[in-house]
């Protein structure tokens, strides 16, 4: 069981509850054929399913580990695509049904789960009603309320630890070198690396790559600069702002999520009377409580709900221009009406 835990889960950081669990039913050979692994892009679920497979083919598990065995395959969305369709369920059912290459076990770690659309669901959920011998099914997932309740009660949780920032900041210290570098030379910058990662180790490590660093700094100048137009007189100028943001659907949708942290830390701001390490846009308390005099509460919350429903139309294909536009002018009008 300890050997289960230090070399086959180990390279999972934190999740203690969760690799005593699965150190305990491996060894006992009771595993559960299937699981759903819940928590946040860049939680570590990817890493948990693929030390899973370790654990179960040890003789493999380097090959494993590299993505090279053909026993262990990655069930995903199609390019562009949004959802998982019935077709690659079926697609999975037939790889299930062979026997397997070169391990006892086959491994099938089905990404964005809750994508699955419910024809998709209906019928993975006679695979999960009687999983082939040495099968096993690893559902990732975001929000597993989006898997059908019969597909939920036939495969067991387990839930993705998510770090404060005192952790997250002593795990990149101890395990990255660029991260103690960043913390040395660019303090701010460091601290930005923590607080967008919203306690998620792997999307702190892909912000401390340098084009990502430098991309999310600039994006968080851009989302200051916007807020600071908004509050301002200066009208013109914040709508050439503004369109000039609807360049690129991706960074747009960066923007906005950037955008909906800074106004709920600044609803945040708006309750506490002392400095707390709550926040997920600004750096310290003092500018965040600047910012919010500037705005009331319902101000807030309009341009809080008004943000979540124009980021979520992104998916829709909307033209960036024109939803731009009627973001903009949204917020100029909640915030400067009469």
């Amino acid at each position: 069981m300890l050997n289960i835990y230090n070399r086959h889960l180990g390279p999972l950081w934190g999740n203690t509850d969760i690799k005593e669990y699965l150190s305990a039913v491996i060894a006992d050979g009771s595993l559960s054929h299937s699981y759903i692994i819940e928590g946040p892009s860049g939680s570590g679920r990817h890493t948990l399913a693929i030390c899973i497979a370790c654990a179960l083919a040890p003789l493999a598990a380097r090959k494993i580990a590299d993505g090279n065995c053909p026993d262990v395959s990655l069930v995903s969305r199609g390019e562009n695509r949004k959802t998982i369709g019935v077709d690659t369920i079926r697609a999975l059912k037939e790889a299930a049904s062979l026997t397997a290459n070169e391990l006892d076990v086959k491994i099938f770690i089905i990404e964005y789960a809750d994508s699955m659309t419910l024809q998709a669901q209906n019928a993975f959920l006679k695979l999960l009603e009687e999983p082939p011998r040495d099968v096993y099914m690893f559902l990732l997932c975001e929000n597993s309320a989006a898997l059908l309740p019969t597909v939920r009660s036939r495969a067991p949780f387990l839930r993705m630890q998510i770090f404060n920032d005192d952790e997250l900041d002593r795990y990149l210290i101890e395990n990255e070198k660029k991260a103690a570098e960043l913390r040395k030379s660019d303090p701010e910058a460091y601290n930005r690396v923590i607080l967008s990662a919203s306690g998620r180790i792997g999307i702190a490590m892909q912000k401390l790559s340098r084009r990502s660093l430098s991309g999310d700094i600039k994006l968080y100048n851009k989302t200051r600069q916007y807020l600071k137009l908004l509050t301002s007189q200066d009208k013109a100028e914040y709508y050439l702002f503004s369109a000039a943001l609807a360049e690129k659907r991706e960074e747009l949708a960066d923007f906005f999520t950037m955008l909906e942290n800074a106004l709920r830390d600044l609803v945040y701001c708006k309750s506490l009377t002392t400095n707390g390490n709550r926040f997920l846009f600004y750096p310290d308390y003092e500018e965040a409580a600047e910012t919010a005099s500037r705005l009331t509460s319902a101000e807030l919350m309009y341009m809080i709900n008004t943000t979540t429903q124009t980021h979520e139309s992104l998916d829709m294909n909307v033209n960036l221009k024109s939803a731009m536009l009627v973001f903009a002018g949204e917020m100029w009008d909640n915030r400067h009406k009469q």
